[in-house]
C-alpha cells in the first residue's frame, strides 16, 4: 500500500531549494498533500526573505506548484499571506 503524505513547510523549502532528495522521494508513488497552514507558513517565509531573487524563486515554485486556492470564510487572513483563497459559501 503506497503512503500517504501530509508536507510539512521545511519539506517544501527543500523543494524549492532543489534538494535531489525531493524529486527521489516524490517519484515513490505515495500521494502528497499540504495543509493550509503549512501554505501559509511557506508564503511567509518567501515574503520575509530580503534576497529579492530567492523571493522570486519561492514564488515562483509556490503558484505554479502548490497554489491551489484554500476554500475558507476567512479571507482576510489568508489573502494577506498571499494565498489565493475563495470563499464558496458565499
Amino acid at each position: 500500500m503506497k503512503k500517504t503524505w501530509l508536507i510539512d513547510a521545511d519539506i517544501l523549502i527543500e523543494r524549492e531549494r532543489g534538494n535531489p532528495a525531493f524529486e527521489r522521494w516524490s517519484k515513490s508513488g505515495g500521494q502528497f498533500a499540504t495543509a493550509d497552514i503549512v501554505r501559509g507558513q511557506f508564503l511567509y517565509g518567501v515574503a520575509a526573505t530580503k534576497d529579492l531573487a530567492r523571493r522570486k524563486r519561492g514564488e515562483k515554485f509556490y503558484f505554479e506548484r502548490i497554489g491551489a486556492t484554500v476554500a475558507t470564510r476567512n479571507l482576510k487572513d489568508f489573502s494577506s499571506m498571499g494565498c489565493p483563497c475563495e470563499n464558496p459559501l458565499k
